[in-house]
């Protein structure tokens, strides 16, 4: 069973809702503005697969996942310095949304499609330490 486990640095950005812009014809087209943070957050998370996947002496590079494919996301986000409970933060988002962007970013990339997902977990926790997103993935075709 193949898997790879990879950890992003920085703070978990959501996908956010599209934007609507009408063309000349007047059909309206969904784009998301290139400004917003998510660009970022899914190349890093790009990269980091990448880096994760390569090959080296002791595992060859891992090409692309042909079969069923289990995801864990783990968000890990830094307490706010005025709050002290073990949820707070100023920074606060849907986690299906979050998903949504580590696995757009993992399209064509990591597998196929993200059809091929059959089992998804995603957690957020509040940690003392530095914003970072965990993420693994797992072959799941022997399970099928």
């Amino acid at each position: 069973m193949m898997r790879i486990h990879f950890v992003v640095p920085g703070k978990a950005i959501a996908q956010p809702r599209h934007r609507f812009r009408k063309n000349v014809s007047g059909n309206r087209r969904p784009y998301i503005p290139a400004s917003h943070p998510v660009h970022a957050f899914k190349s890093h998370v790009q990269i980091e697969y990448r880096r994760a996947a390569a090959g080296t002496l002791l595992r060859p590079a891992v090409e692309c996942f042909t079969g069923p494919v289990k995801v864990e996301i783990h968000a890990l986000l830094a307490r706010s310095k005025k709050g002290t409970e073990y949820w707070a933060t100023d920074r606060k988002f849907d986690l299906d949304n979050m998903a949504k962007a580590v696995l757009d970013a993992l399209n064509k990339l990591a597998y196929a499609d993200d059809s091929q997902v059959c089992f998804l977990e995603v957690r957020k926790t509040y940690t003392d330490g530095n914003d970072r997103t965990v993420i693994a993935l797992t072959d799941m075709s022997a399970d099928f």
